[in-house]
């Protein structure tokens, strides 16, 4: 409720603004008129109402691993037994997408500790309680004697998953980093990932498979488990978000964030680190969406770095996350491409990632 508020607070402020803007144009006012100077001063005021906060752009890469807040059903499937195929997910009303939390109240992290569970309870009816979407559904289901010599209920089942993105800020007022630009998803259900606990870790490029019409393009990278800097609490359509207990992972000069009704349609830069290392590249911004963004997607970006596109053929996969400056100001991150020109792609507002962060 608290970023909800937050978000609609920003958003009538600009509608404000917006209204402001629009009585001047409607009123023929010129621009040294005292009317027009008492309202900018009043959009002035509102804007240094909102925090101008100072961040330091990211641009690297880092490896994500997230472990989930229980395990997430990506399928179901016949189990073959004795007296034929048989379905107990199916049966017991489990859906693809459910997030089992709990096995007979007991607290389910890991495929390891619910397979273990199944076995231990000798075919006996268990009762599952399972998040889905908003609610909590409660179910019991009963293991049957496999031809594979186990118990089994017929659900495929994920707990955990890893990639490569790129961080957009570190904060190093409060230590808080945010990256992606948007969320974590499941590869086969598409559903946002609940977060138990993750951590982010070293990374480094090993090649870039180059986004060409039609298919999008990749960074290609390894871990480096030995190198963890910083720990995530969040996931969700704006980011991910966390602490960084390595400073160093985000080293550079804080800029100050623009807000909203700044961004303007025109020449920008996005830093990203495809060559190897984070290096800046122009692109453009041809389109800002709307005043609040939604999915990721506040405004179109095309790259116009002949660097950049030689090297990548422009946004590709692991390039979320990337941030994008304008005019000496942080404006936002690269979310999505385009397939159809991998030139172009979506960005998403900073303050839209700062409010899912709060």
């Amino acid at each position: 409720m608290k970023t909800q508020r937050k978000r609609i607070v920003s958003f009538i402020e600009s509608l404000l603004i917006s209204a402001l803007l629009c009585a001047v144009l409607a009123a023929g006012i010129q621009l040294e008129t005292p009317q027009v100077q008492a309202l900018s001063q009043g959009m002035q005021q509102v804007m240094a109402a909102r925090q101008r906060r100072l961040l330091i752009p990211g641009g690297d890469v880092f490896g994500i691993k997230v472990y989930a807040l229980g395990v997430m059903v990506v399928g179901t499937a016949e189990v073959e037994t004795e007296q034929g195929q048989v379905n107990p997910a199916a049966q017991a009303g489990i859906r693809v997408k459910d997030v089992i939390t709990c096995v007979d109240g007991e607290p389910i992290r890991t495929v390891e500790k619910l397979m273990q569970r199944l076995q231990d309870c000798d075919g006996s009816p268990i009762t599952l309680t399972l998040k889905r979407k908003d609610e909590s559904v409660e179910t019991v289901i009963t293991p049957v004697w496999s031809a594979e010599g186990k118990y089994q209920v017929g659900l495929w089942v994920r707990d955990s998953t890893a990639g490569i993105g790129t961080m957009t800020f570190y904060d190093p007022a409060t230590d808080c980093f945010g990256g992606l630009g948007h969320a974590i998803c499941d590869v086969d259900t598409g559903e946002v990932i609940p977060i138990d606990s993750g951590v982010v870790v070293g990374a480094k490029i090993l090649d870039v498979r180059r986004g060409v019409r039609g298919t999008a393009g990749e960074l290609i990278g390894m871990f480096d488990d030995n190198v963890t800097i910083g720990t995530l609490r969040t996931n969700c359509e704006a980011g991910i978000f966390g602490r960084l207990s390595e400073s160093s992972a985000a080293e550079g000069e804080a800029v100050p964030i623009a807000f909203r009704e700044e961004i303007r349609e025109g020449a920008a830069t996005v830093i990203c680190a495809a060559s190897g290392k984070p290096e800046e590249y122009a692109i453009q911004i041809n389109r800002v969406l709307s005043a609040t963004g939604s999915g990721g997607k506040s405004m179109v970006i095309q790259v116009t770095d002949d660097r950049l596109i030689a090297l990548t053929g422009g946004i590709v996969q692991g390039m979320s996350g990337s941030p994008i400056l304008q005019d000496g100001r942080l404006v936002g991150a690269v979310t999505h491409v385009l397939v159809g020109d991998p030139t172009k792609g979506y960005g998403i507002f900073i303050e839209s990632m700062l409010e899912a962060a709060a």
